[in-house]
C-alpha cells in the first residue's frame, strides 16, 4: 500500500494505517505520508494505547482501538475529510480575498 501512495500520492483522500505491521509500523507510514502530503489525514488502528503526545509530530487525525475501529471508521473519516475541506475552502477564500 505505501508503494501504490509513493507512486501516486495525490491519488488518496486517507490514510488508514494499523500501528503494528510485520515490516512497518503505521507511525513509520505516517511519517512517510507526511513527506509526500503533509495535510493528508491520517487515521491509527490500534490494539493498545499509545502515547498520542509522542507522535504529535505526525499529526495523525485520530487514533482509533480495536476491536470498536471498525464501527467508528466511517464517522471518523467522514469528520476528518470534512475539516480538511473546510480547511481548504477558507485556505482558497483567504488568498482570494488577498
Amino acid at each position: 500500500a505505501l508503494a501504490a501512495f509513493r507512486g501516486e500520492p495525490d491519488g488518496f483522500d486517507a490514510i488508514v494505517t494499523d500501528a503494528s505491521m510485520p515490516k512497518l509500523s503505521g507511525f513509520d507510514v505516517a511519517r512517510e505520508v507526511r513527506v509526500a502530503r503533509p495535510s493528508v489525514p491520517i487515521v491509527v488502528i490500534s490494539g493498545g494505547l499509545w502515547n498520542r503526545e509522542l507522535y504529535d509530530p505526525l499529526r495523525i487525525g485520530e487514533f482509533l482501538l480495536k476491536p470498536q475501529a471498525l464501527r467508528e471508521l466511517g464517522p471518523t473519516l467522514r469528520r476528518l475529510l470534512d475539516a480538511l475541506s473546510h480547511k481548504n475552502t477558507n485556505d482558497a477564500n483567504a488568498t482570494g480575498a488577498s
